[in-house]
């Protein structure tokens, strides 16, 4: 299939290009950070935003939503949402 919009840059505010489902760890930070998530199921966020060092709790995520954010880390501590889906 052709893409119409290959030769357009791809910016914050254009549609993700990839996604990726996402399991919560305290430990390890995500191998890309991303432009925005959704969850499958609504609950609470914790994660670490690119320019932070300390988490913060993004709370009342409502399941198929599309969020922005760029985001390096999602915890598993603090966070109750499920089903985390980033996007690149």
């Amino acid at each position: 299939m052709a893409d119409k919009f290959e030769n357009h840059a791809v910016g914050l505010s254009s549609p993700a290009v990839r996604a990726v489902t996402i399991t919560p760890n305290d430990a390890a930070e995500l191998s890309s950070s991303l432009r925005g998530y959704t969850v499958g199921g609504s609950g609470d966020l914790a994660v670490v935003f690119v320019d932070d060092t300390e988490s913060v709790v993004l709370p009342g995520r409502i399941a198929g939503v599309d969020y922005g954010g760029r985001i390096k880390k999602i915890l598993a501590t603090g966070t109750t949402a499920t089903t985390i889906v980033g996007f690149f």
